[in-house]
């Protein structure tokens, strides 16, 4: 169950439901009166007759080099509750991640990549390059979260290039096997409003495997 009560308009719940997963990030309209995202889902499902426990969980702690903390709302019926995954994967290096001979059209403006590399010198080879809205530039040997909206050269390798949509799927923890979108601009959009797949696994499977014995519907 995806849905949580939004201003102006009813929770929608299926009356079988018996577990809820979802991994969002709190957007302005999911609040309560006093601006409070979170407190609002929670009491929500709760009047709705379910435990609810919640967590913060960052990709970066499953295995893939992306510093991506989101809240994750777990809702049970009966009072259960469920045991969240440790998140103990060690960090697969960016540069299995990385394209070897990426398209030519990543490669950045000499304007831009000049202007990244006045202003930041690395440390780390190869390292994922940001620049802040304050236009502060550093870089780590792993990413900072994907955003959907963010500037086209928001991310760039090295200071070089920006992601290649591949990229961008690794990054979320997609199989090889995942058909990218036709465009760049759908894959950063679309890469950017995904969750990360071993998070969500890690996190799915804790819930079956702690239920399986039981006759209990579960519903993600």
């Amino acid at each position: 169950m995806n849905s949580v009560r939004r201003s102006g308009s009813p929770p929608r719940v299926d009356s079988d439901e018996a577990f809820s997963v979802s991994g969002q990030t709190c957007r302005p309209e999911w609040t309560d009166d006093q601006g409070k995202p979170l407190s609002c889902v929670i009491a929500t499902l709760g009047a709705l007759g379910y435990t609810v426990d919640w967590k913060i969980l960052n990709a970066l702690d499953f295995g893939l080099p992306q510093n991506r903390e989101r809240i994750f709302i777990v809702a049970t019926d009966h009072g259960r509750t469920i045991d969240w995954p440790s998140g103990n994967d060690p960090m697969k290096p960016l540069s299995v991640l990385l394209e070897r001979n990426p398209a030519s059209r990543h490669i950045v403006s000499e304007r831009i990549r000049q202007a990244r590399h006045n202003a930041h010198q690395a440390s780390v080879t190869p390292s994922i390059w940001q620049e802040n809205k304050g236009g502060n530039v550093s870089s780590h040997p792993l990413s900072c979260t994907l955003r959907a909206g963010a500037s086209y050269n928001y991310l760039l390798v090295d200071g070089n290039r920006r992601l290649t949509p591949r990229e961008l799927f690794r990054l979320q923890g997609f199989p090889e096997s995942f058909v990218l979108p036709k465009t760049d601009a759908a894959a950063r959009r679309l890469s950017g409003n995904s969750v990360s797949v071993p998070t969500v696994r890690a996190l799915i499977q804790n819930v079956v495997l702690r239920y399986a014995s039981r006759q209990t519907t579960i519903a993600v």
